[in-house]
Parts: structure tokens; C-alpha cells; sequence
């Protein structure tokens, strides 16, 4: 059982925005958390460990990519077996990734970049 603090760590975190997890289903738009902490010990969802894409990983699709929470992003315009190009230049696969998120639809939803270990 969490302590108050803790608790309170939980919450302001998804207050925040961030996902949190309760026994197995993590928060997205549809979960809405009660607070009941006799019948759920909520947590703050773990961050996936993420390897960075490759040409055979990177989705096959239009992509954008930003800067993690940035306004401004780029789109993906090609890709290489080593390199990504966007419409802001052209980088390696990790190089390219490092700190960004991707959207593969349209820009309404945007992820970590790069594939679970």
C-alpha cells in the first residue's frame, strides 16, 4: 500500500498527463481513474525500452517526426539503410530519433520513436 505521498506523486502525475497503470490496463482516453486505492494500487506507467529504428523497423507509412512535445515537426521523405530524411535535413536512424516522437496518423497521435525491446 502506497504511502499519502506517494499517492500524491501517482496522481499529480497523471494529472500531468503522464499514463499510469492499474492492475495491467494502462490510462489512455478511455480510462479514467477512480482513485479508489482499496481496490486498485495505481502506479506510473514504465517508459518502454525503445531501440532506435532501422530501414526494416522504421514504419512504412507517412511519418512525421518532433522533438518530444515540441510544436513544430517534420515529415519523413525517404529512408536509406542508414539514414533518415525528413523535410528538415537528413540524419542516422538513432541520430534522427534521439528524443523524438512519431505520428503515423497525421499528427492526431504521437508515440516514442523508436522499436520495444
Amino acid at each position: 500500500m502506497k504511502t499519502t505521498q506517494e499517492k500524491i506523486v501517482v496522481m499529480q502525475h497523471y494529472a500531468d498527463g503522464g499514463e499510469i497503470i492499474c492492475e495491467g490496463v494502462i490510462s489512455d482516453d478511455d480510462f479514467r481513474p477512480a482513485w479508489d486505492w482499496a481496490s486498485c494500487d495505481y502506479d506510473i506507467a514504465k517508459e518502454p525500452e525503445l531501440m532506435p529504428y532501422t530501414y526494416d523497423t522504421f514504419p512504412k507509412c507517412v511519418t512525421w517526426v518532433r522533438k518530444k512535445g515540441a510544436d513544430t515537426s517534420a515529415m519523413v521523405i525517404g529512408l536509406s539503410k542508414s539514414n533518415v530524411f525528413t523535410t528538415r535535413g537528413c540524419n542516422s536512424y538513432a541520430a534522427a530519433l534521439a528524443d523524438r516522437e512519431i505520428s503515423t496518423d497525421n499528427r492526431k497521435t504521437w508515440k516514442a520513436a523508436g522499436v520495444e525491446v
